[in-house]
């Protein structure tokens, strides 16, 4: 979007009641350069903690997602793990820069 990395795409969702939905994602543009195709928490943990853009760090993006998803009740385990590596590594900056 601002630094062009997502191509805005409409999909065709299935809800769990069986329900039809349009939505908007946003899908990463492999062609840009800091498109990672290893989406293993391993390699993009570390990207995540880093990453800071014009609208704010990758990891607080992370972290609001997280919390707004459970507020709804739609906890992902997968991205609550990747959360939960990400503090872990910011905090291990923490004690190392402190």
């Amino acid at each position: 979007m601002i630094t062009g990395c997502y191509l805005p795409t409409w999909c065709e969702l299935t809800l769990e009641d069986g329900r039809s939905v349009t939505a908007l994602a946003f899908i990463m543009d492999p062609r840009h350069p800091l498109y990672e195709s290893d989406t293993c928490p391993d390699a993009v943990a570390p990207l995540i903690a880093a990453a800071t853009g014009p609208l704010g760090s990758n990891a607080q993006y992370l972290f609001s997602l997280e919390q707004e998803l459970a507020k709804r009740g739609m906890e992902e385990e997968s991205l609550s793990r990747l959360a939960h590596q990400v503090r872990a590594l910011q905090t291990c900056v923490s004690q190392a820069q402190g």
